[in-house]
């Protein structure tokens, strides 16, 4: 029998050989692994969709700090900051799992753009947008909601330039009548490449502040892609414009709102980048095929699929970089589909750059915007897909005062904060819907069920990041829709019809008990309604017969100063003060005219100044009578006198070329001095008028 040589020393140096090894192959196999997350992290986030260049830490959470994340209705209802990138990747995942079907994303919600609703006002803003600048000027602003807080429109003024789009350029037309034969002139333009639709902010620097800069925000927005542009443009020398910033953002535009010269900009982005399967062929297995492919391309999908990223179009090196800190992003409690919703806050009278803007996101999407100086309301009308009712959600933001750190050292700016949610049944009609009073939020809605539909005001106040119910006024215009909603203080007006129009009074001085007072019931209806004092309205809309077939452009002066019984004192009936009679060839019958005004789709159209209403028209000349005139058309801007309780034409500015059987149909009223401008159509992108209605010139391009 052979006896062990093996010294216990040359035991020990094998085991301890082993042990080196194995712990080598361990220590292999474990940085193998961190190396694989590491590359699998790097493939969903970083090396797709570049971080923010700001830190998580210098933004600040988004959450208002009286927010009770733990209440019961926040937790069904409310929005919650997610952990980090993987997690808001996997939320969209996870939910888009289920929305896919053979065909992509599509179904029962629609992740495409948003519907541009038409908005409406409560006064005309101040100067410069609300922007902080004054003048001596007399001059008209942009028709606004709310005093102070200005809106992005297609024209601006400040009482010495106008402003506007044409030819794919911002012009600057110079007005102050100084020329010898008193001509508005184009004194510069700012080509814009691949704009023609958009919408502009002035922002007026406060005087004695040098490092502040007069600036027009331009937005503009593709129809049919999923993109806006955000251009600067530094006007501190009229002569000279200069674009100083300038980015394409992923997302359509909502909205925007100036006050104090800081910008609050909403867009919403839809599922970017994807090229889904569909079927390829007939049957059950192509479609089972095709839907378990789109499945697989959202499972290796990315947050650039996502979440919206925007591009710096003046620097051509610089990387296309995410709007929103995944810090910044919140997800709601109930899933309101894929689509992401940005607010953007910046100061316009500062160079635009990514270290002067701040965002927050949401997994939502977005349909209207109202606003005052301290809050963004956002609303969003969805079917809800187990009842035959809609549901609308609204998502209140706020601001808070943020400590930025950079290269040139510490400056403080504007951050947007989410603050509550609330959620109400029915829809909007549109912005002028929403009203903020002593904190308090009234909501007008019509509520659609089945063959029913009625119309609701609803209170909501906000508690700990909910937006709760606390009164209610149900039952208005039952089997009708609301057309025209105005709130003034403690009052509420609505307009609802489908035969007639009756117009609502409502009391809303205890919110947890408002009251309907009044009701007026007259044929027609007004789509939109604007206080001219002295417990006076003025109301834009269409005539109509008993049936509710509508019968042209009317005006309508309400007196309530009684709110139980509104009184129509007055009324004006367009085609019949602007046109004779119009009868046939034989002179056998009166032939009807269509009249409308674009103040009835879009409030910035009206413009109210110095105790006047100026109202652009347009009325269709029967086919019957273009053979006898060669005329098609009418279309102006009305003057409206409201005096002693009446209202009257008190000038017709006629938009015509007298060698053009088409009128210019102006949409826009701007006022400077004694001179009438409006913006037309048919490429007279300018008209002016003496203000005795005479006719001085039209801009068309050819003779600036």
């Amino acid at each position: 029998m052979k006896s062990d040589n093996k010294t216990p020393s040359s035991i020990i140096t094998k085991h301890k050989n082993l042990f080196v090894f194995g712990g080598g192959v361990i220590l292999f196999v474990i940085l193998a692994f961190l190396l694989v997350l590491i590359l699998r992290s790097s493939d969903n986030t970083k090396d797709k969709l570049p971080t923010s260049p700001i830190a998580s830490s210098q933004l600040g959470s988004p959450l208002a700090a009286d927010i009770n994340q733990e209440g019961e209705i926040f937790k069904r209802i409310g929005l919650t900051v997610v952990s980090d990138c993987d997690a808001v990747l996997n939320y969209y995942k996870e939910n888009a799992l289920k929305e896919v079907t053979a065909w992509g994303l599509g179904g029962s919600r629609w992740y495409g753009d948003p519907e541009i609703l038409p908005v409406s006002a409560d006064a005309s803003e101040t100067a410069s947008d609300g922007g902080g600048g004054s003048t001596k000027q007399d001059f008209s602003s942009t028709n606004v909601q709310v005093e102070g807080v200005g809106e992005a429109d297609i024209v601006k003024t400040d009482g010495k330039y106008i402003y506007l789009i044409h030819d794919r350029k911002l012009k600057i037309i110079d007005v102050t009548q100084t020329s010898e034969d008193n001509r508005p002139r184009s004194i510069a333009e700012v080509d814009l490449e691949d704009v023609s639709v958009g919408e502009m902010l002035l922002s007026i620097a406060p005087e004695n502040m040098d490092d502040l800069s007069d600036a027009i925000i331009l937005i503009s927005y593709s129809y049919g892609y999923n993109r806006s542009r955000l251009i600067q443009i530094n006007i501190d020398d009229r002569k000279s414009p200069k674009i100083t910033a300038d980015f394409t953002i992923d997302g359509r535009y909502v909205g925007a709102r100036l006050g104090n010269n800081k910008v609050r900009l909403v867009t919403t982005s839809q599922p970017l980048g994807f090229n889904w399967e569909s079927p390829r062929g007939s049957g059950l297995r192509a479609e089972a095929d095709a839907l378990e492919a789109n499945k697989e391309i959202i499972r290796n999908s990315t947050l650039t699929n996502w979440m919206p990223a925007y591009r710096n179009n003046l620097d051509k090196d610089a990387e296309i970089a995410p709007l929103t800190d995944c810090s910044q992003m919140l997800i709601p409690r109930i899933f309101s589909g894929l689509n992401t919703l940005s607010v953007t806050n910046f100061d316009a009278s500062k160079e635009l750059n990514i270290n002067t803007w701040r965002s927050i996101s949401l997994a939502a999407t977005g349909q209207e915007i109202y606003a005052t100086n301290r809050h963004v309301y956002v609303a969003t009308t969805e079917w809800q897909e187990d009842s035959e009712s809609q549901m609308t959600t609204i998502h209140k933001f706020g601001t808070l005062l943020a400590v930025n750190q950079s290269n040139n050292g510490q400056t403080t700016m504007e951050r947007p904060i989410y603050m509550a949610t609330g959620e109400v049944e029915g829809s909007l009609l549109d912005q002028f819907s929403m009203d903020e009073y002593q904190d308090d939020l009234r909501v007008a809605v019509t509520l659609d069920n089945k063959d029913v539909s009625e119309n609701h005001v609803k209170i909501l106040r906000s508690n700990e990041g909910i937006l709760e119910k606390i009164g209610e006024i149900a039952g208005l215009g039952k089997n009708e829709r609301i057309y025209a909603v105005r709130f003034m203080e403690d009052k509420g007006y609505v307009v609802t019809f489908r035969q007639i129009d009756p117009l609502y009074t409502l009391d809303l001085s205890d919110p947890t008990n408002p009251r309907t007072l009044g009701e007026l019931k007259i044929p027609g209806f007004s789509s939109y309604l604007h206080p001219v004092g002295n417990n006076l309205l003025l109301g834009i809309g269409q005539e109509a017969d008993l049936d509710g077939r509508t019968q042209g452009l009317q005006l309508s002066l309400f007196d309530i100063s009684n709110s139980a019984k509104p009184q129509r004192i007055d009324q004006i009936l367009v085609a019949n003060e602007v046109l004779p009679p119009i009868i046939d060839i034989d002179n056998s019958q009166l032939l009807t005219t269509y009249s409308n005004s674009p103040v009835e789709k879009d409030h910035r159209a009206f413009t109210f100044h110095n105790q006047q209403a100026f109202i652009p028209y347009y009325i269709t000349i029967p086919y019957e009578y273009r053979q006898i005139t060669d005329i098609y058309a009418v279309s102006g801007i009305l003057r409206i006198d409201i005096e002693d309780r009446q209202i009257s034409i008190d000038k017709n500015f006629i938009a015509r070329k007298q060698d053009n059987k088409y009128h210019l149909n102006p949409s826009r009223t701007i006022i400077v001095g004694d001179i009438v401008y409006g913006l037309g159509g048919y490429n007279a992108y300018l008209i002016s008028w003496n203000s005795d209605g005479k006719l001085l010139h039209i801009l068309d391009g050819t003779n600036e």
